[in-house]
Parts: C-alpha cells; sequence; structure tokens
C-alpha cells in the first residue's frame, strides 16, 4: 500500500539521521574516554588539579568539534519536512515522536558549560523517555516529585545535560534486563542549602563490589582494578563527567553520589547551589 510506502521512507530517513547524529557522538565519547583515562594515570594530587581541568577543557573541545560538524538548520529543516509528510499520512505517532526526536536534538546541541532553567533540563528527561517508550513500550514508568515552587522550577539554574544521561542509565544498566516492568522517578527539592536532584530506578542495582569501582571513576581517583573493569567503564565516565563539570562551575562542595544495592535499585543524588536566571545558550 501506499501509505505503508510512505511510513517506510519515513522510517528510513529518521533513522540515517539518527544514525549520522550517533556516529559523531561515538567518535566524540571515544575522544572523551580517552582523555578521562590519560587524566586518571596521573598519580600525584597536584598532577591529578591540573589532569582535571586539562580534561574539562578537552571535553569542550571534543563537544565543539561534534557541534561544527553538524548543520542543525538542514538537520531540524529535514525533520520538520518527515513529521509534515507523517502528518499528511496520518501517523500521528511518527509525527510525535520526529518532533520529540528533534526537540531533544536542539537541547543536546547546547554547550554542556550552558545553565539551562530546571524546567527545561525536565522537558529534555520527558522528550527522552517519550521515545525511548516507543522502544521499551510499558517496560518502566517515569514519576517525578517536584518539591518546589513552580516559578522556582522556571528560574531555577543547573548546568545543561546533567539528568539525561542518569536517566539513560536506569534504563540501560538498571531497568532492560529487569523481568517485568519498573520505575524511575525523579525527585527535585529546594531546602536551606540549595537544591537537590535524586534519580532513582528500581532495576537490578549494582554488585557491590562494582559499586566501589564506579565510585572511584566518579570521584576521579581510579584504582588499577577500576581502570581494568572495562564493563562499568561508559556508566563510570558519564556520570564522572557530569560530577566534575558541576564541581568545576560551582566548587567543590557540590556533585553528585552513587547508592546502590544489588537487585534492588540504584539512586544517583546531585547536590547543587540554588541559581536563579532565564537560562541562555
Amino acid at each position: 500500500m501506499e501509505g505503508d510506502r510512505v511510513l517506510l521512507i519515513l522510517c528510513a530517513a529518521l533513522l540515517a539521521a539518527v544514525a549520522v547524529l550517533t556516529a559523531l557522538y561515538l567518535r566524540s565519547l571515544r575522544r572523551v574516554r580517552a582523555a578521562a583515562e590519560w587524566s586518571a594515570a596521573q598519580s600525584s594530587r597536584e598532577e591529578q588539579n591540573q589532569a582535571l581541568l586539562a580534561n574539562y577543557l578537552r571535553q569542550r573541545a571534543e563537544l565543539a568539534e561534534l557541534q561544527s560538524q553538524i548543520n542543525p538548520h538542514f538537520l531540524f529543516n529535514t525533520l520538520d519536512s518527515i513529521r509534515g509528510l507523517a502528518l499528511t499520512q496520518g501517523a500521528d505517532d511518527v509525527s510525535d515522536m520526529i518532533e520529540a526526536l528533534s526537540s531533544m536534538f536542539r537541547s543536546n546541541l547546547r554547550k554542556t558549560e550552558t545553565l539551562v532553567t530546571l524546567a527545561d533540563e525536565i522537558q529534555s528527561v520527558e522528550n527522552y523517555l517519550f521515545i525511548q517508550k516507543f522502544r521499551f513500550r510499558d517496560k518502566f514508568e517515569f514519576l517525578k516529585s517536584i518539591e518546589m515552587a513552580e516559578g522556582d522550577l522556571k528560574r531555577c539554574l543547573i548546568p545543561h545535560f546533567t539528568l539525561q544521561p542518569i536517566v539513560e542509565n536506569a534504563i540501560y544498566h538498571g531497568l532492560e534486563t529487569k523481568t517485568g516492568s519498573g520505575v524511575i522517578k525523579l525527585v527535585a527539592r529546594r531546602t536551606a542549602q540549595g537544591l537537590t536532584l535524586r534519580v532513582s530506578d528500581n532495576g537490578r542495582g549494582i554488585p557491590s563490589e562494582k559499586l566501589a569501582v564506579l565510585g572511584e571513576r566518579i570521584d576521579g581517583t581510579p584504582s588499577v582494578k577500576a581502570e581494568a573493569d572495562g564493563e562499568s567503564a561508559h556508566t563510570g565516565i558519564g556520570l564522572a563527567n557530569i560530577n566534575q563539570r558541576i564541581k568545576m562551575q560551582f566548587g567543590q562542595g557540590y556533585g553528585l553520589t552513587l547508592a546502590s544495592t544489588y537487585n534492588i535499585g540504584t539512586q544517583v543524588e546531585i547536590f547543587l547551589p540554588f541559581t536563579e536566571g532565564q537560562g541562555y545558550d
């Protein structure tokens, strides 16, 4: 049928766009990982401080390179055209998915040092989860508890791309292999000391030995054993990147902590100052 043929073309075009971005992202990730491993190889405390700064600058350069290789206007115009064609064919679910994907790409192309409102960061997470629902269907449920006034939610600034990598870890490392459905919960709370963000899941959890390895990676002090543990490398570098960016931007009193119980679930907690503003690109 003509409608089926058009739908296949839509899906192929969408997958092609995703493939291009994925390839560029993975190449950047490999270089960032190499930079992180170089940083971890420094032995003395003085060298670690210098390595932290060098690692941060290298990551900025890699992400700038990634952004420079993508023509955002071409990508978004193409996605808008595909979405329009999907609407004319009555493929509303495809149209909704493309709209969420386009919004997510727009958000992810911002510089990592950009501060965005907490409301915008949560919206980016919801766009990401909307897309994942097409693949995982009823595999997980997303819950959120925002324990602050709506005005604070729209004024509070946090580093861009803070929550999505954590939610992604919850899906792929916690819930994907879990028997039955699971839950991802986001809690945002303003306190007298600052802002606390907590992402938890009831997935498979992390064994205690691997949790210790991840803790070393996040703290930026990996042991020889941590360096040899390739299975947790991607997760560790992702969380370590978030932790380092927070500390570089706000100071050593802020950052990320990881807690987990095997076969029970995992919790990542982020502590930030409550910074008010409009957000910027």
